[in-house]
């Protein structure tokens, strides 16, 4: 006798179906995720944030003690005069050794010519009219007025140079902040400078000091 399958052998009653094999698309129950098993991502979801950018286009600060360090790009002359404008008085984030000195040389040029000439045209007046003038008569020559003239020329001069220090001070004092920054130090340190006599010497030697993976810290200000 043939054995049937269990399907059909259901002692006397009605054959039952057959199993189906499940139709191919049809939705399957949903599996329970597996505990600590890490999840993909979903398609379009954003895998990491993108840092601001800070300062002068250098990455951001991401963590740790300092940031990934970047150093200050060399600039030329005309480039380092419009960034010491641009960031007239900005004492936050670094400046390169080429920012810093194309614009102290452009301070002495714009300041100190203007200042150094109108010296030199008064000291030349004082020492032509001592030498001219006749002390028992009071008679002045021709060529004491001209000396008298280069003297008052000069005292514009000096007048002039000064009032352009002025206007400069501010974005010199936030150049060489920043410049500290680059070389490691805090920027206060500036006020160094202030000491009698040694004081500027100390500012250009600290100034003059390569960049520091250090000063990347003075970003994130």
């Amino acid at each position: 006798m043939t054995q049937q399958p269990d399907w059909q052998n259901n002692n006397g009653g009605e054959p039952q179906q057959p199993p189906q094999a499940p139709q191919y698309g049809a939705q399957q129950p949903p599996q329970a995720p597996q505990y600590g098993a890490p999840q993909a991502p979903q398609y379009g979801q954003q895998g990491y944030q993108q840092q601001p950018a800070s300062p002068y286009g250098q990455p951001a600060y991401s963590g740790g003690l300092y940031p990934p360090y970047v150093p200050r790009p060399s600039v030329g002359f005309t480039q380092a005069i419009k960034m010491g404008f641009s960031n007239y008085a900005n004492f936050k984030g670094r400046a390169s050794r080429s920012e810093f000195w194309f614009w102290y040389l452009f301070q002495a040029l714009v300041a100190g010519i203007p200042i150094a000439i109108g010296y030199a045209l008064i000291i030349s007046g004082v020492v032509s009219q001592s030498a001219y003038s006749d002390s028992s008569t009071g008679y002045t020559s021709s060529s004491d007025v001209t000396f008298t003239g280069a003297m008052v020329f000069g005292t514009i001069l000096l007048i002039l140079g000064g009032i352009i220090a002025l206007a400069l001070l501010v974005p010199y004092i936030a150049v060489a902040w920043r410049r500290l920054h680059d070389a490691g130090f805090p920027g206060p340190m500036f006020f160094l400078s202030l000491i009698p006599y040694v004081g500027g010497i100390i500012l250009i030697v600290l100034c003059a000091m390569p960049s520091k993976p250090e000063g990347m810290k003075y970003e994130i200000q």
